[in-house]
C-alpha cells in the first residue's frame, strides 16, 4: 500500500508537466543527461541509447552550439519545470539555466545578477517540487536554498545558520520525500541528511553512526525508488549502488564488482528511476557513459557510451534525469481525493516478484 500511494505522488508532482507542443521530440521516458565536460544537454534514447544534443555544445570540439544563450561552463545536475522547459544547475556560470525546448536556448533563471537573496557558488543538486517551487544544494556555502523560478529570487532554506542539527559540509545532490522533506546526500559528512522544509532542521538519516550496514566511502548521487527507498551512489574504492531505509538508515550493497552481473561502473555520479524501476547510473570514468541496474540482482547493462547508441560522445555524464511516465488513474485519484492519504513511514511488506 505504502508503494501504491509514493508511487501515485510521484506521478502526481509531473502530472502539471508536458513538454512545448512545438519542442524538440521529449517523450516520457525519456533520459536527460548533463555532461559537466562535454559541456552539453543530452536526450538519451532509454531503447537504443542513442544521443541527442538537446542545448549546449554539439560536437567534442564545441566548434558549434545547439541553441543560443551563455554556454555551459560546468552543468552538474538537470530536472524538469512544470512550464515544460529544463533547469541545469551549473557551478561554473553559478546559475541555474533554464533551457527551451523548442530551441535548445539557455536564459540564466538565478544568478548574482538575476535574482535577489544570497548568491549561488557552487550549485550542485537540484529538485522541483509539485507547486513548482525549485530547491537548490550549494555545496561553498553549505546550504539548501529555494529559488523562485519566476523572479529568480533565492531564499536559504537550511544552513549552519537557518535550522538545526547536523551541518552540511559538501551537499551534493538532493531529491524530495513525498512526504514533504528533502534528502540530501552530503559528500563531506558521507551521510543522508533530512531537512524539514519548514523549520530547516536536519537529521541524519544514514550514516556510519545511523543505520547498519556497510559505510559510505564517497558518495555523489540520490535517487528515490517508487517504494520509497534511496539510492545512492558511491564512487569510492567501493563502486557501488547502496540502497538505504529511509525511516531505519539502513545500507545495503545491491550492485557492486562483486555484486550483480556485467562490467564495473567505475565512477559512479547521479542516477534516476525508471518507471519499471530500474536504475541509471553516470559513469564518469572516459569514455562517459550511461548505464542501467536491475535493481533486483544489480545486474548492470551498458546503455549509451562510445560504440553503443549514436550521436555525439559523453565525457563526464553527471546528472540524470527521467522524462515522467503519466499514470493514467493519477487524474482520477486526485479528483476524488484518495491522494490526500497520509503516507505512513511503517516499513511495507517487499515482494521479491514484484518490480513497479
Amino acid at each position: 500500500m505504502r508503494r501504491s500511494i509514493l508511487a501515485l505522488l510521484l506521478c502526481a508532482a509531473w502530472a502539471g508537466w508536458s513538454a512545448p507542443a512545438s519542442a524538440l521530440p521529449l517523450l516520457p521516458g525519456d533520459i536527460l543527461v548533463v555532461d559537466v565536460n562535454a559541456d552539453a544537454l543530452f536526450r538519451v534514447d532509454p531503447l537504443t541509447g542513442d544521443r541527442t544534443v538537446v542545448s549546449g555544445c554539439a560536437n567534442a570540439s564545441c566548434s558549434s552550439f545547439v541553441g543560443d544563450g551563455p554556454g555551459f561552463q560546468s552543468a552538474q545536475r538537470v530536472a524538469l519545470a512544470l512550464d515544460g522547459s529544463l533547469l541545469v544547475v551549473d557551478d561554473g556560470l553559478d546559475a541555474i539555466v533554464r533551457v527551451s525546448l523548442s530551441t535548445g536556448d539557455r536564459t540564466i533563471l538565478s544568478s548574482s545578477a538575476v535574482g535577489a537573496g544570497p548568491a549561488l557558488d557552487s550549485p550542485q543538486g537540484i529538485a522541483v517540487k509539485a507547486n513548482g517551487t525549485l530547491y537548490v544544494a550549494d555545496n561553498a556555502i553549505d546550504a539548501l536554498l529555494s529559488i523562485d523560478t519566476a523572479t529568480g529570487d533565492r531564499t536559504i532554506v537550511s544552513s549552519a545558520g537557518v535550522g538545526l542539527g547536523a551541518i552540511f559540509d559538501v551537499p551534493l545532490d538532493l531529491v524530495l520525500d513525498p512526504a514533504g522533506d528533502i534528502l540530501v546526500a552530503d559528500g563531506g559528512t558521507k551521510s543522508v541528511i533530512r531537512v524539514e522544509i519548514l523549520t530547516g532542521n536536519r537529521t541524519v538519516i544514514s550514516s556510519s553512526g545511523v543505520g547498519g550496514g556497510p559505510d559510505f566511502g564517497s558518495i555523489h548521487g540520490i535517487a528515490m525508488e517508487l517504494n520509497g527507498d534511496l539510492i545512492v551512489t558511491d564512487g569510492s574504492a567501493l563502486k557501488a549502488l547502496f540502497r538505504v531505509d529511509p525511516v531505519t538508515g539502513a545500507r545495503s550493497i545491491i550492485s557492486s564488482p562483486s555484486v550483480g552481473e556485467g562490467e564495473t561502473i567505475h565512477a559512479p555520479r547521479g542516477a534516476a528511476i525508471e518507471k519499471d524501476g530500474s536504475i541509471l547510473v553516470g559513469d564518469a570514468l572516459s569514455p562517459g557513459s550511461l548505464w542501467r541496474v536491475d535493481p533486483l540482482t544489480g545486474d548492470r547493462t551498458l546503455l549509451s557510451s562510445l560504440g553503443v547508441g549514436s550521436g555525439a560522445n559523453f565525457v563526464d555524464p553527471l546528472g540524470v534525469a527521467v522524462v515522467p511516465v503519466p499514470e493514467p488513474s493519477t487524474a482520477l485519484l486526485l479528483a476524488s481525493g484518495l491522494a490526500a492519504v497520509a503516507v505512513g513511514r511503517s516499513r511495507r511488506s517487499r515482494s521479491s516478484s514484484s518490480r513497479n
